[in-house]
């Protein structure tokens, strides 16, 4: 007997959402070269060429056999630039695949007052396994959903893996009260080393997504994807 119900969340309806990405949504064939894939909320569209595409997997079975966008962790990226500045800013993804001392990079990279990519030239930014919080890092699954809402107005970070909200405090001095540019930088680097993942859907909102979207939010990915 079905005693409760809720719609899931509308990622795509969300206040303020500026890029939203799944990889179900896309029409490539198993197995083909990535060169760019679709924001569904605006016409930013991060892309790369040559042999730096990533590859798209019909059906993953580490993510409930739905599909995924595979990064070969050599080269592989997707990236865009959309000029605007924020402050507040939630961002959030599924992937699967990390091993030990993978990074991930989030949705959101950059640096107050640049338009420059440079993930090893002191862009602001958010590493994956662990998150490079408070000169802290935080050991990650090797799938699951993250949420990370950071508000430097407040000097205050938290963040979601899975069902369990892993911090919710001070950002680091670096952060405190800054404005960024906005980018969107799909795959990995870690100093200059890339490394392998698989990404299922990520998100990104200019302003802060409630707790309790969040929690419905992570509790639709794990439905769908089958993560925790």
């Amino acid at each position: 007997t079905i005693t409760s119900y809720r719609e899931p969340v509308d990622i795509s309806a969300l206040s303020n959402i500026k890029f939203y990405f799944e990889a179900d949504l896309e029409s490539f064939s198993n197995g083909a070269a990535v060169g760019q894939v679709t924001n569904q909320v605006a016409a930013v569209h991060p892309a790369s060429s040559g042999t730096s595409r990533p590859v798209f997997i019909a059906s993953e079975s580490a993510l409930n056999n739905k599909p995924c966008i595979s990064f070969d962790g050599v080269n592989d990226y997707l990236y865009a630039y959309q000029g605007d500045t924020i402050t507040n800013y939630t961002i959030g993804f599924v992937y699967a695949g990390l091993t030990t001392n993978d990074y991930l990079e989030t949705i959101f990279s950059g640096q107050s007052n640049s338009d420059a990519f440079s993930p090893s030239g002191g862009d602001r930014q958010f590493n994956l396994v662990g998150i490079g919080y408070a000169a802290a890092l935080f050991t990650l699954p090797a799938k699951g959903v993250i949420i990370i809402k950071v508000n430097p107005s407040a000097n205050n970070v938290k963040v979601w893996v899975n069902d369990t909200k892993i911090i919710d405090g001070t950002l680091s001095a670096s952060l405190t009260g800054a404005t960024f540019v906005c980018q969107y930088y799909l795959g990995t680097y870690a100093v200059s080393t890339y490394c392998l993942v698989k990404l299922a859907m990520a998100f990104m909102t200019h302003g802060l997504v409630s707790d309790t979207q969040i929690g419905q939010i992570i509790e639709d990915m794990n439905v769908k994807y089958n993560l925790f």
